[in-house]
């Protein structure tokens, strides 16, 4: 049993420039890599490091997923209202029946994972079926509503009986009862499209070696030195067109002192306010940052598992 809220708080950030993502005028950086990579016109911030960038198998850390992997749908903000609403992604289009129980999906065409490769409604099963087979996955919750799929994660079904292909570009999800939250479900990182050859040739090198980890993001996983940076680079065959940017420079860096210090020594483009501690202080207070700062509601999820096989939750009456 789940119950979870959604929560918003507010983010601040500092930007050096009128900066907010590579939808933006990138600032131009000439910083030169160990591996003779000239970084261009990077975004540079900080962020933790992740034990995996694998969507399905980590409930934490999301910077590359969402920037390396797309998903079938995504979360917008309706312009007028400001009211947020799912909107198309690698998924052009899709109905819902009266009985709220099928969806079906068009998929776009043309798009292709970063090697080239074509995405098709395979891909999509693929993903599912592994998303509730894979031992270390742990965003299970987002497909339990399938028809099938708690057969299939417990061994007692070979297939996803809620998943059907149409076709190269058509399928349909089945569930086994209506649930509302179905395709809010589909834009969160953990239901990210996976490329099923290069995903099952890599094995358990996917989403720890960058070139094993493919998706058809803006951005392709290029560079992950353990401790000191990750590096995306723009996805210039990306099918909602190219970045703004050459790419993004993932600096390791969990000392809030060390980030502000990086920040200050004009090291960093972006540096979020919200995980600093007191360190934050200095620019949320201080007089030298006051224009540079921006803020602005942060959504996430918090929730409550409660374990029902043991006592006294496992007592039904």
């Amino acid at each position: 049993m789940y119950w979870k809220k959604i929560k918003s708080l507010t983010a601040f950030i500092i930007l050096p420039l009128l900066l907010t993502s590579c939808a933006a005028t990138p600032a131009r950086n000439s910083v030169e890599r160990a591996t003779g990579y000239s970084a261009g016109n990077y975004l540079r911030f900080v962020d933790e490091t992740p034990d995996t960038v694998d969507p399905q198998c980590t409930s934490e850390y999301y910077t590359v997923p969402l920037n390396v992997f797309d998903r079938l749908v995504e979360v917008g903000s309706d312009p007028e209202s400001g009211r947020s609403e799912i909107v198309p992604s690698l998924a052009e289009w899709w109905t819902v029946s009266p009985d709220g129980l099928t969806y079906t999906f068009h998929l776009r065409e043309g798009v292709t994972f970063s090697d080239g490769s074509p995405l098709t409604a395979s891909d999509v099963g693929f993903t599912f079926r592994r998303l509730l087979t894979h031992p270390d996955a742990c965003n299970q919750d987002i497909a339990v509503s399938i028809l099938g799929a708690r057969e299939l994660m417990e061994g007692r079904a070979a297939s996803l009986a809620g998943f059907r292909e149409e076709g190269d570009y058509d399928f349909t999800f089945t569930l086994a009862e209506p649930y509302a939250a179905f395709l809010a479900c589909l834009s969160t990182p953990g239901a990210s499209i996976l490329d099923e050859e290069s995903t099952t040739g890599a094995g358990e090198l996917f989403g720890k070696v960058p070139e094993a980890t493919i998706g058809t993001g803006s951005f392709i996983f290029e560079e992950w030195t353990p401790g000191i940076r990750m590096l995306l680079t723009a996805n210039e065959n990306c099918w909602a067109g190219p970045p703004r940017c050459d790419g993004l420079d993932i600096q390791l860096v969990s000392d809030s002192e060390a980030q502000r210090l990086m920040f200050e020594k004009g090291e960093l483009d972006i540096l979020d306010l919200d995980t600093m501690g007191t360190e934050a202080e200095f620019f949320v207070h201080g007089d030298i940052y006051q224009d540079k700062l921006r803020h602005g509601p942060r959504v996430g999820i918090s929730y409550i598992a409660l374990n029902e096989s043991i006592e006294p939750l496992n007592d039904a009456m």
